[in-house]
């Protein structure tokens, strides 16, 4: 695929088991409904690894947050 902005091909990465095109100079480009499986599939980690107090103490939705940071965070 190539970048909307500069045209140029845009490499393919896999975060949260979403496969997403990256553009060096511009970003991350989503598909249709890839940024809902990346913040469902962060959901799931997060819910996942935390114990129940946890999960109470730090809410329903710092997953789906974390998850999203993780994107620009190197693998």
């Amino acid at each position: 695929m190539n970048c909307p902005v500069c045209g140029g091909e845009m490499a393919k990465e896999r975060k949260q088991d979403v496969e997403i095109d990256v553009c060096r100079e511009h970003g991350i480009w989503l598909d249709k409904g890839e940024l809902s499986r990346i913040l469902i599939n962060s959901t799931k980690a997060f819910v996942a690894t935390a114990g129940p107090a946890q999960q109470r103490k730090k809410g329903r939705y710092e997953g789906i947050f974390l998850g999203w940071f993780s994107l620009f965070l190197p693998n």
